[in-house]
């Protein structure tokens, strides 16, 4: 049974008929770790698990702002993102970037920087993304959609503070 075939009968609510479909996606320095602590160089987390393989396609949903370098230090790197927001990122750890400033702070920036959002054809690379959906299809991966809507979308664009105010 594929990756494919055991998550559409979970969600089907239906059982496989050899068991649960599981994924994960530990970050770069986690694995590193593993690695360290007896998973087997050169073996993916994916491979020595078992995980089901789940292959995303999506769009850029952002304003499209070019991607600026702050600072860039030994231990961390500041940058603006293409939503405008200032973010800083480490070096010797992973985790989720740190917010330090937004673009969008009230309506008036929100309905200068809205026009941005409109579609373009540049929001999809239909080409590559057809290709790697049929690969990952071909594999038997369980093929989704990753879209950040509601309020993953916006917090990215505002902050978290001022989108619960």
């Amino acid at each position: 049974m594929n990756s494919r075939e055991r998550y559409l009968l979970a969600l089907n609510h239906e059982e496989a008929d050899d068991r649960i479909p599981r994924t994960d996606s530990p970050w770069g320095h986690t694995v590193n770790r593993w690695h360290k602590e007896g998973l087997p160089e050169g073996e993916s987390p994916a491979s020595y698990f078992g995980y089901d393989e789940i292959a995303g396609f999506g769009a850029d949903c952002s304003f499209q702002l070019p991607h600026e370098t702050i600072e860039d230090t030994d231990k961390y790197t500041i940058y603006k993102d293409a939503n405008g927001a200032i973010r800083k990122n480490f070096k010797d750890h992973e985790s989720t970037p740190e917010c330090i400033d937004f673009t969008i702070k009230d309506r008036k920036t929100w309905e200068e920087y809205k026009p941005k959002l409109a579609w373009n054809d540049s929001r999809v690379n239909w080409e590559n993304g057809l290709k790697g959906n049929k690969a990952a299809r071909e594999r038997g991966a369980f093929v989704t959609y990753n879209g950040v809507f509601g309020y993953d979308r916006v917090q990215g664009i505002v902050g978290s503070q001022r989108l619960l105010e």
